[in-house]
């Protein structure tokens, strides 16, 4: 029996691991190149004509496959990165501003704070008719102007 067979499988079994291990990168590097790339959108929405202080803006994919990006307002602004294709576009606002979500509910006790409301029309939200389409660039920019009445 050899002296030094005891080494010599450590040092073969140690060389195996580095090969599996190296195996597994190169398939994790693979994996993580296959995510779709994303591209910077920017720009404004506007309720008739004032800039949406609080809420959300939604890309999603036009075919409902695959997952939507979403960002907050600021000031009625927005970035985002976004997967390339047809979107369709879901925005989003919430108030307590009476003007924009009309007078407290009626279950309200007197004296309390009137709740966050959604005021956006649901043709520009749930039953959007808003699309675009990002292109396979950086720096685009969507600009959206709501209204109460249907255009």
């Amino acid at each position: 029996m050899d002296p030094n067979w005891n080494c010599k499988f450590r040092f073969q079994a140690e060389g195996r691991g580095w090969v599996f291990m190296l195996l597994g990168l190169a398939v994790l590097s693979t994996s993580c190149s296959n995510e779709l790339k994303k591209y910077s959108v920017s720009g404004t929405a506007t309720f008739e004509g004032k800039p949406i202080e609080r809420g959300e803006i939604t890309f999603a994919p036009a075919g409902g496959a695959g997952r939507p990006d979403s960002a907050l307002f600021s000031n009625g602004e927005y970035q985002i990165r976004v997967t390339q294709g047809k979107k369709v576009v879901r925005i989003s606002a919430w108030s307590t501003d009476p003007a924009l979500v009309g007078p407290p509910p009626p279950d309200m006790p007197k004296g309390g704070i009137n709740p966050d409301r959604e005021y956006i029309p649901d043709r520009y939200n749930e039953n959007s008719t808003l699309e675009i389409e990002v292109l396979p660039r950086n720096g685009q920019t969507f600009d959206f102007t709501l209204s109460k009445k249907a255009a």
